[in-house]
């Protein structure tokens, strides 16, 4: 089996790539670290901030490595006031906060053409949800402080102001910069991804930051280097999820959702 892990810089994943033994590899301009785990390849990369180069890389990635499943750790920013540094949110929906209004926007417009994909030929997707099998077999293992959560995407940092009311009426629970730009590329290669995320900070109701404490990204490295051990000692568990002890997936991948 193949896991592609990505993160978006290596503070996020440093505890986990200590304790595994990687080499570094290159495809092109691209850097990843290929390790193994008793029979299985893992893969670890950087991808930088933001959608694009998420996306970028994982694009890359996937073409040339073809992993069974993409899983991206890393840290976001807590939309509920009860939430704790180190929480992990499985993604149940991720959403493109900073997209997501196009179909109301370039409907009955010279534009609306655009609102198709030009390669999956469906309607654009701004909300991926992720296989209910996929998501309780990750929300099943026994892991303290773990849940599922719709998680949103956006580019602005720490979070989009205008956007504050959507995320919270489509019940989000975080907000990080890359989710949404793997989503699609692994939409297009068929991959199942699924996004991994720590609370690091906490944003108010009024979008504005409260801060990270200085030692908020080494426990959430922690909590994420934890449960990806917890992940890896139960991997035939998820070829089983995922269906390659019969030579098939029994998942839908990406698939749209409506609120």
């Amino acid at each position: 089996m193949k896991l592609l892990i990505l993160s978006a810089f290596v503070d996020e994943c440093l505890q986990f790539k200590n304790q595994m033994v990687f080499t570094e590899k290159k495809i092109n301009n691209f850097k990843y670290f290929e390790g193994l785990y008793d029979s299985h390849n893992v893969y670890l990369a950087m991808t930088g901030i933001g959608t694009i180069r998420s996306s970028a890389t994982a694009t890359m990635l996937c073409s040339k490595i073809k992993p069974d499943i993409v899983l991206f750790i890393g840290t976001a920013g807590g939309l509920k006031p009860d939430q704790k540094t180190g929480d992990i949110l499985i993604g149940s929906h991720i959403i493109d906060i900073d997209l997501i209004h196009l179909p109301d926007v370039l409907k009955n417009t010279p534009y609306a053409p655009c609102l198709i994909d030009p390669h999956l030929e469906t309607p654009l997707d701004f909300n991926y949800q992720l296989n209910p099998q996929l998501l309780n077999h990750f929300i099943s293992l026994d892991f303290e402080n773990v849940s599922s959560a719709i998680i949103a995407t956006s580019n602005t940092f720490p979070a989009p102001i205008e956007a504050l009311e959507i995320m919270k009426n489509m019940n989000s629970l975080a907000i990080e910069m890359e989710n949404s730009g793997v989503c699609y590329a692994a939409q297009v290669q068929e991959i199942p991804f699924v996004a991994i995320r720590a609370i690091s900070n906490n944003i108010d109701a009024n979008g504005v930051d409260l801060g990270t404490p200085d030692d908020a990204l080494k426990q959430c490295a922690s909590r994420l280097a934890a449960f990806m051990d917890v992940i890896l000692n139960k991997i035939n568990l998820l070829e089983n999820v995922l269906g390659l002890s019969k030579g098939k997936k029994i998942y839908s991948n990406l698939v749209e959702s409506n609120f």
